[in-house]
């Protein structure tokens, strides 16, 4: 999965038109929502009744079905220059950290991703724990829980062309960031189970959001021939900061009460969206053409 995502985000581009980017991460989001989140959930028990081992042989054919239909695209190879004499792995790796370090745009975009990420990292550690505990929801509210947020964020996806159109693709991250923020406050404040079903369709809705134009700004904003290894940088950097955010949830919870992590996670939503300002103000690609917008100045 490490060489896949990876070299799924810089193939994308070359298979469709710049002017379709924004739709296709749109698409190809929610429809691995659809299947892991809505489809895969529900066929597992059934085939657990079958055979223990059956969930991974079926889990392996749609790894073989996917290198199928991968092998079937036809792609244009990216403007590179050669690769020099004695270029190592470890130094494409620098250039890679270099140019998202460098990029002020790709930098912001970078931070603010990370801090999203020890906050979701705090919140889903414990968000069983805020339901069922602080809630008094049980197991049956947990699943409600859940379903709102993959249903908040499958509407996410169809909706981030009218949003991004209305607003830009910056703007839309500052909008989803900023939403996402007060409905963490929600669920760390009001002790209902009506609002925290309501607060996660809001949190999902706006986490495809941010999720659909954060990866097409890094796709637009890389240099020709850079993107792989600006996007494996980009990702070892924002997805580091999980699995801290679930230590730190874990630790507030216990000294603060289950509802707190939430609040916690508010906190760095708020440090995200302040890291995305110096990215406001850079030469970025805020639309695209065919996002129903004029691409703006400074465009490249």
């Amino acid at each position: 999965q490490t060489l896949f995502d990876n070299a799924a985000t810089a193939l994308l581009p070359t298979v469709v038109h710049p002017d379709a980017l924004g739709s296709a991460n749109a698409r190809l989001m929610t429809g691995q929502r659809i299947a892991g989140g809505l489809l895969a959930g529900p066929v597992v028990p059934l085939l657990l009744v079958v055979g223990a081992a059956l969930p991974f042989a079926a889990d392996a054919v749609t790894f073989l079905l996917a290198a199928v239909l991968v092998a079937t695209l036809r792609a244009t190879a990216p403007d590179r220059a050669a690769r020099p004499a004695g270029s190592t792995l470890r130094r494409e790796i620098a250039d890679g950290l270099r140019t998202l370090v460098r990029d002020r745009a790709l930098r912001g975009l970078c931070a603010a991703t990370a801090l999203c990420n020890i906050g979701m990292g705090a919140l889903i550690a414990t968000l069983v724990v805020l339901v069922t505990d602080w809630l008094r929801a049980g197991e049956t509210g947990y699943a409600v829980a859940l379903t709102a947020y993959a249903v908040g964020s499958l509407a996410g996806g169809a909706a981030n062309g009218r949003i991004t159109g209305r607003v830009g693709r910056l703007r839309a991250v500052l909008l989803a960031g900023t939403a996402q923020l007060c409905a963490l406050v929600v669920m760390g404040s009001v002790r209902s189970t009506v609002a925290l079903v309501a607060a996660l369709a809001v949190f999902g809705f706006m986490g495809m959001v941010w999720n659909v134009n954060t990866t097409t700004l890094t796709q637009q904003q890389s240099p020709a021939g850079m993107l792989g290894r600006v996007s494996s940088a980009h990702r070892t950097l924002a997805v580091a900061g999980a699995p801290l955010g679930a230590l730190l949830g874990g630790a507030v919870a216990a000294a603060w009460g289950a509802n707190t992590p939430a609040l916690l996670a508010a906190v760095f939503f708020a440090l995200s969206v302040a890291a995305l300002i110096p990215a406001a103000r850079s030469d970025v690609p805020v639309v695209v053409p065919g996002d129903g917008v004029t691409t703006a100045p400074g465009h490249r």
